[in-house]
């Protein structure tokens, strides 16, 4: 099993500081949130294991499904797909 720091980890990886993301348990297009390393955490109430940011209400990871990226930061042109699985 994965542990918290494993995931938040992978998290970074997969969704650099500044990357617009789409929410996993949302149906709406404009379901976005600007994704802020300082604040992500494994949220204390998900049933299952799930990170959000403190002080906002989109999961990045929930139920081993990953957000998805809407747009990267101006400073990033890229992301490395290379994921671990979790």
């Amino acid at each position: 099993m994965n542990t918290n720091h494993e995931l938040l980890e992978e998290a970074k990886r997969r969704f650099p500081d500044g990357t617009t993301i789409r929410c996993v348990l949302s149906n709406r297009d404009n379901d976005t949130e600007v994704v802020r390393h300082a604040t992500l955490r494994i949220h204390p109430d998900a049933i299952t294991k799930a990170i959000d940011q403190a002080g906002g209400n989109c999961f990045m990871y929930y139920g081993k499904k990953w957000a998805t990226v809407v747009s990267l930061p101006d400073n990033i042109n890229s992301l490395n797909t290379d994921y671990d699985t979790y």
